[in-house]
């Protein structure tokens, strides 16, 4: 989503917003790469629980993991949306301070990204549904894309980004929900 971002971002403005767009259009990485590292490590455990077809208690280590990841990650997520500008200013110089709400968009999506959503529908093998959604996602985000950059410019593009992941985040979650027969 990113890329396609910045495409059209410097497809349909200047060269000046595509520099901030792709200045501001970071997460912070040790706090990105940590919820899908617990995925990955849980994975196998799914698969047997999945296989076993003990639902509940997939259900009972999915909550466990999501809290978990919440505490985990939260606290610094919240620290980010207070000093984004700040941190941005220090990381980049003043000479880059439009991409601070770059950066806060972007790193909105953190939020969401406490749960590894495509992990059930990946046990459960609906490789079609998980490609159809990030398919879908993506010409979401296109399409936001077209109509927010020229009214916001790079924000638009960003906020694009931010409303696309949560589209393929509720698509996938629901997947689950319905795979392991539960309720939100």
């Amino acid at each position: 989503l990113t890329t396609v971002d910045g495409f059209m971002v410097s497809a349909m403005a200047t060269i000046e917003d595509y520099a901030v767009f792709r200045n501001g259009a970071i997460r912070i990485p040790f706090l990105d790469m940590l919820s899908y590292s617990i995925a990955t490590i849980l994975m196998p455990a799914l698969a047997k629980l999945f296989q076993q077809n003990a639902k509940q208690q997939i259900i009972s280590l999915k909550k466990r993991i999501i809290t978990q990841s919440a505490a985990i990650l939260y606290p610094p997520m919240v620290f980010i949306l207070f000093f984004y500008y700040p941190l941005i200013v220090t990381y980049l110089s003043p000479k880059y301070a439009d991409s601070a709400i770059i950066f806060l968009i972007f790193n909105l999506i953190m939020f969401i990204r406490i749960n590894f959503y495509q992990d059930i529908p990946l046990v459960a093998q609906k490789n079609y549904f998980i490609f159809m959604t990030f398919f879908v996602g993506f010409l979401v985000n296109i399409f936001l894309n077209w109509s927010l950059i020229p009214i916001y410019g790079n924000i638009g593009a960003a906020i694009s980004t931010l409303l696309s992941s949560i589209l393929t985040a509720i698509m996938l979650f629901t997947k689950g929900l319905k795979i392991l027969d539960s309720r939100f």
